[in-house]
């Protein structure tokens, strides 16, 4: 019994792997809505570009012998590496920035 509690863990070890009940989630509003909405085209277009870029990067890397393999690794991480997903923070607009604060005259 001793070995199979060492090999399986405390009941308080499974409780904790268990997780606990996560943060309460924002709310979803209009910007999550199309963002979702967006991704229907956004997702495909990305696809395609990505396609492109790569055989334009392998391509350029067989034409010039492998010179150009720091271009080639660019074109490929900027097309098909970053951001696949829109998501509502993407469309939502940033806050207002905070006014300068006010200034003593002569300063």
């Amino acid at each position: 019994m001793g070995l199979l509690i060492l090999i399986l863990g405390s009941p308080g070890t499974m409780a904790r792997a268990q997780g606990e009940a996560p943060a309460a989630a924002r709310p979803r509003d209009g910007y999550d809505v199309g963002a979702a909405a967006v991704n229907v085209l956004w997702v495909p277009f990305k696809v395609g570009i990505c396609g492109m870029a790569g055989g334009l990067a392998g391509l350029v890397f067989v034409a010039t012998l492998g010179a150009a393999r720091n271009w080639s690794g660019s074109v490929l991480e900027e097309a098909c590496v970053h951001h696949w997903l829109i998501d509502g923070d993407d469309l939502r607009p940033m806050p207002a920035l905070a006014p300068p604060p006010d200034r003593p005259p002569g300063s």
